[in-house]
């Protein structure tokens, strides 16, 4: 059975979109009485919880317990009683990560000694309880920001957010540090707490609907990133910063949308979109028949058009008060890809198997459930009567697997050449040829333990793991990963696919880091190199000078 896959893509250069995985459901609460739907073990974890400053015991702390035999969004709890102790039962063995939670401090990852530091898993046998999984959690720090208009009076109803730069998706962005999102009060104020110590940069985004044109303002009370100015927070510093709302009057953008004839197309449907740091919104834009588009009164910001069908493109524009005319967006045909699913050394699942389009690139967030499969359809269900499907591809992408989580990918062959890592032009070098997409059930593994220079054992470090193939470090390259030692020091980076690799230990890495190129060309020297066979499971112990 053959089912059509209508893909939106990015068409900016060799540019693709690029987005944002959804959301897991939000747990349930602490002490809940809901029946985990993972059978119980006989595995137990133990600690105590301290406060960082004074190293008292801390009670009501929620420690969440996630990994193991649990399933990817499910997670059990336990709370620290009065003398800071906690104790988590019914766990199968595994490997477990864990996480401590109190308002007023920071949440702190088991083994975590920087902030956003990835986790040190623990590893469970039900024989024995895993006693001494402690936790020390630093205060907080805060920033109370006053949202101000030009004239300094409180603006109400502003939402405010602590941003940090992070490598992700291919360049430096800026990301948000805190779940949720709360509103200026009557005094314009909003308390952002429980920081942890580092650089921020707060930013104020007004209701989407503003009548004043105001504009996602940086501190101290600009419209543009690059002169955004940083707050640096020690640990448990309360900072106050007061900063005006930009406000910029509304503009115009007019333009029009030439089809890939040279022509305009027949009953386009194209979206304008609004986008912003915390997400955005987007709407039907109307075209004329001679494919001409007239906006008024747009208030200022980042917008991208995009059109959807009945051929496909994305052009992304900046509006700061002054009209933009004259815009042309060009569109492109899809390719149509058939393709045919194996199975490499085992039965096929009796279920569909999903295939997604990832569109790695720079411009990631401008439409950013597009990213990996999102909510706009980027799937193609693979029934198992005959394993084959075709889709309308566009863009510069590759292929990944969606589900089962069981199976894994293997390789992505067109015309018979593997291609699974290198993003391509659908339309260039997919479309009119045979694409095989192999699925297998083994996957390599890599263990390891780091000493220094002097042989001692190294009990907290990060390892990066990178393929030895430049070509290979992209977004979504499956030959990229990091480990973190285990409470014995040991550290295991799970599910690889066969390749020639590099592996590095290091004190220290901020996340996504491990994803940018220059970073990589640094740990190159001195790397250990190794290959790893299909399904193969190596040991590489490591050297790291202190």
């Amino acid at each position: 059975m053959s089912l059509r896959l209508l893909v939106i893509a990015v068409l900016i250069s060799s540019a693709a979109i690029a987005g944002q995985v959804p959301r897991p459901a939000p747990p349930a609460p602490p002490g809940s009485p809901v029946a985990p739907a993972t059978p119980a073990g006989k595995g137990i974890i133990r600690g105590v919880v301290t406060d960082g400053g004074t190293g008292r015991p801390l009670r009501g702390v929620d420690v969440r317990i996630q990994g193991g035999p649990l399933g990817l969004f499910e997670a059990r709890w336990a709370r620290t009683d009065a003398q800071g102790r906690y104790e988590a039962t019914g766990l199968s063995a595994g490997r477990y990560t864990l996480t401590a939670t109190k308002v007023g401090y920071v949440t702190v990852n088991y083994g975590q000694r920087r902030p956003a530091e990835a986790p040190r898993p623990v590893d469970l046998s039900e024989s024995t309880p895993l006693d001494k999984i402690d936790f020390s959690l630093p205060r907080g720090a805060v920033i109370v920001a006053r949202v101000t208009d030009s004239f300094g009076d409180p603006v109400r109803g502003v939402a405010v957010r602590a941003y940090q730069y992070r490598f992700a998706f291919g360049e430096r962005r800026l990301q948000g540090v805190q779940a949720g999102v709360s509103l200026t009060d009557d005094r314009g104020e909003q308390r952002i707490s429980g920081l942890p110590p580092g650089e921020y940069f707060v930013v104020a985004s007004p209701p989407r609907a503003t009548i004043r044109g105001d504009a996602e303002t940086y501190h101290p009370g600009t419209a543009r990133v690059e002169e955004a100015q940083p707050i640096r927070l020690s640990v448990g510093e309360e900072a106050h910063v007061t900063f005006p709302i930009v406000s910029v009057k509304r503009a115009r953008l007019s333009g029009m949308i030439v089809g890939s004839s040279g022509g305009p197309l027949a009953n386009p449907s194209v979206s304008l979109a609004q986008s912003y740091l915390d997400g955005g919104g987007s709407r039907l834009m109307p075209i004329s028949p001679n494919g001409t588009f007239t906006e008024e009164n747009l208030p200022p910001g980042e917008y991208t058009i995009e059109v959807r069908t009945p051929e496909w493109a994305v052009q992304r524009v900046r509006l700061f008060g002054d009209n933009v005319d004259n815009v042309v967006v060009t569109t492109k045909k899809a390719a149509d890809v058939r393709a045919r699913v194996t199975f490499d050394g085992a039965a096929p699942p009796t279920d569909s198997v999903e295939i997604r389009p990832a569109f790695p690139g720079p411009i990631c967030g401008i439409l950013r459930s597009s990213c990996l499969g999102g909510s706009v359809g980027l799937v193609a269900a693979v029934a198992p009567n005959d394993w084959t499907f075709n889709a309308q591809l566009v863009g510069t992408g590759v292929l990944r697997l969606g589900r089962p989580a069981t199976w894994f990918l293997k390789s992505v062959l067109v015309d018979g050449k593997d291609v699974t890592d290198t993003p391509l032009d659908f339309a260039a070098e997919y479309a009119g040829k045979p694409v095989e997409i192999v699925l297998t059930q083994r996957r390599a593994e890599v263990n390891g333990t780091v000493a220094d220079d002097r042989g001692q054992s190294i009990r907290d470090y990060v390892t990066v793991l990178f393929p030895e193939d430049e070509d290979q470090w992209t977004t979504f390259s499956r030959f990229i990963a990091v480990g973190r030692p285990d409470q014995q020091g040991r550290f295991a980076i799970l599910g690889l696919p066969p390749g020639k690799f590099l592996i590095q230990a290091v004190d220290y890495l901020e996340p996504g880091e491990e994803r940018n190129p220059e970073t990589l060309a640094r740990l190159r020297t001195g790397a250990t190199s190794f290959s790893l066979s299909d399904g193969e499971s190596r040991t590489v112990n490591l050297r790291m000078a202190r």
